[in-house]
């Protein structure tokens, strides 16, 4: 390691800044959806003096016990009710932030982003900014497009526990997120000046170089992390900067050692997937994206690359399922309903085709073009919309001649007509 060395140039190069900040903001690798848990290091917080609660509501006394039986409920998987008795314990007005984080989790599988971010939030600041209620509460707002007020948030945060890490380092990934990478990348290297061997503040570096359009710089950083140690993030960081350079091979071999390293690392799996699909090796595109769906079931990219991995496999059943569950995961999902439109029009199963599927087909990629708000392949969906348009439309049309079409009559009796009968002559 030459920590000592390196350091002080990582310092140096940091303090130049600047940069053109890109449009499009680096993604931040998806936060898994956890199991109901506890969160480290929080404690319950007992209810402030003066507060009133609904008559309904339990004494503060009865709180926790009722907090721990519906976190008992969720891990049994009764996610409604589970989510009812943290609510009712919550109602006593104690600021428990392990409740508040396990009713997020519970609303997120339950697919209320809402009030997931509600809860979230109360987990995060009554936590005093616990790691995993940030990353919770990050992967909600950022799932719902909310970064800018995921770091407004954040910098209230920040304002109150000014001495906590987790949350300015929360506080500069949403800022990456929400497209002012130049302010991440200033508030990161005060905090790397404090801590010069803070691998995670390195790597936020990093992704805000990668926004910055400085991928020279980025590789840099991500050289130094991994001179202090090895990291899967780091490495799957490298991995996409290898990809936009078009060094495919390189890309592979950096993802597989970040999922070497840590086998729950859901975005290595994915674009390890996204590889062998495109090398046309479907079969282990399939078993890299249900790697990444086993390492977190709600990971809506994985599951919309399962689905296209099976359509290409032709087992369009299995798909369109696949799509279905990614939208249902992520409902802002417009280029999911594009790939269940061509799904759609090439299910036409082992029968006499129908038009059903063409028409669905059709809603799909009419809801495809209501979202996407940067039209990418508008011509491409509505060139799919008038085929299935037309299929529909002739296959309907075909339908309704065969049930106007007179029925066909009786066949002629054996030998009538045929002027072979023998009447006998007199």
């Amino acid at each position: 390691m030459r920590l000592t060395l390196a350091t002080p140039v990582l310092v140096a190069l940091l303090a130049c800044g600047g940069g053109q900040v890109k449009d499009s903001p680096s993604p931040i690798s998806p936060v898994p959806v956890p199991e109901p848990e506890p969160v480290p290091g929080a404690e319950p917080v007992p209810a402030p003096a003066g507060a009133s609660s609904p008559a309904s509501a339990p004494a503060a006394a009865d709180a926790g016990p009722m907090a721990a039986e519906g976190l008992a409920l969720l891990r049994g998987g009764d996610l409604r009710a589970g989510r009812d008795r943290l609510q009712l314990a919550l109602a006593s007005g104690a600021a428990d932030p392990v409740a508040y984080y396990n009713l997020a989790v519970a609303d997120l599988k339950l697919g209320d982003a809402v009030a997931a971010e509600e809860h979230a939030r109360k987990a995060a600041e009554f936590s005093k900014g616990a790691p995993k209620a940030l990353a919770l509460l990050s992967r909600v707002m950022l799932g719902r497009g909310r970064a800018d007020l995921l770091a407004t948030f954040l910098e209230g945060l920040a304002e109150s526990l000014p001495e906590s890490v987790p949350v300015r380092l929360a506080l500069v990934r949403a800022k990456i997120a929400a497209g002012r990478a130049a302010d991440a990348l200033r508030d990161a290297t005060e905090m790397l000046r404090k801590d010069e061997a803070n691998t995670e503040v390195m790597k936020a570096i990093a992704r805000a170089y990668v926004a910055m359009d400085r991928k020279d710089a980025a590789r840099f950083v991500l050289g130094q992390v991994i001179e202090i140690r090895k990291d899967a993030e780091a490495l799957d960081l490298l991995a996409h900067l290898s990809l936009s350079a078009g060094e495919d091979a390189r890309a592979a071999a950096l993802f597989r050692q970040a999922v070497d390293l840590d086998p729950s690392y859901a975005d290595a799996h994915n674009n390890i997937g996204v590889l062998l699909q495109k090398s046309g090796d479907h079969e282990g595109a399939t078993a890299a994206f249900l790697a990444a769906l086993k390492a977190d079931p709600d990971y809506a990219p994985a599951r919309m690359n399962l689905g296209n991995s099976l359509k290409k496999s032709f087992d369009f059943d299995a798909a369109i399922a696949a799509y279905k569950e990614a939208i249902r995961i992520d409902p802002a999902c417009a280029d999911c309903y594009f790939n269940l439109g061509v799904a759609e029009i090439e299910n036409r199963g082992s029968g006499p085709d129908e038009p059903a599927h063409y028409r669905r087909a059709m809603e799909h990629f009419r809801t495809y073009k209501e979202m996407n708000r940067v039209p990418r392949r508008d011509d491409e969906a509505d060139k799919y919309q008038d085929e299935a348009r037309r299929m529909a439309e002739k296959l309907e049309a075909e339908a309704a001649r065969m049930r106007e079409a007179p029925p066909p009559g009786p066949p002629p009796a054996e030998g009538a007509g045929t002027g072979t009968g023998t009447d006998g002559a007199g």
